[in-house]
């Protein structure tokens, strides 16, 4: 599998990973997490097609459609802290999907710790990658509302 998350990582190494994971088909259709709840997983999509919905002022929305094979990894912070999902996800098709929890992660970087740190410093630079990314999202917004304004 092709993750960012897995950069510098061995194949022996993300193979170890991949293991302690759980693999689900996901029928067309159903609902994979929905918005508000609290998940405590992650999940890797490895094949088929999934919908991100988010609430709005005019009822739910579809704000992006993403494909397995796309070095797709959701709802990480939420398994990381055990919050509440920012978004809805739809299976479009059916879905393989790898799934793990916090204590999954855990387990591993405990019994490989220098993969582990690697493991962590690869997510870390993701969540850096997208807090970077929804900065420049809400100055793009403050700036058309000034625009209007």
């Amino acid at each position: 599998m092709q993750s960012r998350l897995f950069a510098n990582l061995s194949r022996e190494e993300q193979e170890k990973f991949l293991a302690l994971c759980t693999k689900e088909r996901i029928p067309k259709g159903s609902l994979i997490k929905k918005e508000g709840e609290r998940v405590r997983k992650a999940f890797f999509l490895i094949e088929g097609e999934v919908a991100v919905k988010k609430s709005s002022s005019q009822g739910e929305m579809e704000v992006a459609t993403i494909k397995g094979g796309e070095d797709v990894v959701f709802s990480f912070t939420c398994m990381i802290d055990g919050g509440k999902s920012l978004t809805t996800i739809v299976a479009k098709s059916e879905c393989s999907l790898l799934s793990f929890d916090k204590k999954v992660w855990l387990k591993f970087c405990e019994q490989n710790p220098k993969s582990g740190i690697v493991l962590m410093q690869n997510a870390l630079e993701l969540m850096a990658l997208f807090l970077r990314n929804s900065d420049e999202k809400i100055i793009q917004m403050y700036q058309t509302l000034e625009e209007v304004l």
